[in-house]
C-alpha cells in the first residue's frame, strides 16, 4: 500500500507504482496493490504482474 497526500491523483500513482515494481523485477510473485490518501477519502487498486519466468510452475504449466 502507497499513501499519498491529499489532493494528488491516485490514478496516476497507481499507475506510476506500477509500472516502477514490474520494471524492476525484483518480487516474483502476482499480488494486488493499493494507493490511497492521507485523509483515506480514496483510493486505488492496481494489479502488479512479475512476468517472473518460473511463474507457470505452480498452474502445472512448465514440467
Amino acid at each position: 500500500m502507497y499513501i499519498i497526500n491529499d489532493g494528488l491523483d491516485l490514478n496516476e500513482y497507481a499507475l506510476v507504482a506500477k509500472q516502477i515494481l514490474e520494471s524492476e523485477g525484483d518480487i516474483a510473485h502476482d499480488f494486488s496493490g493499493k494507493v490511497t490518501n492521507k485523509s483515506k477519502t480514496g483510493s486505488v487498486r492496481f494489479e502488479y504482474k512479475s512476468g517472473w519466468f518460473l511463474d507457470g510452475l505452480t498452474n502445472g504449466e512448465i514440467e
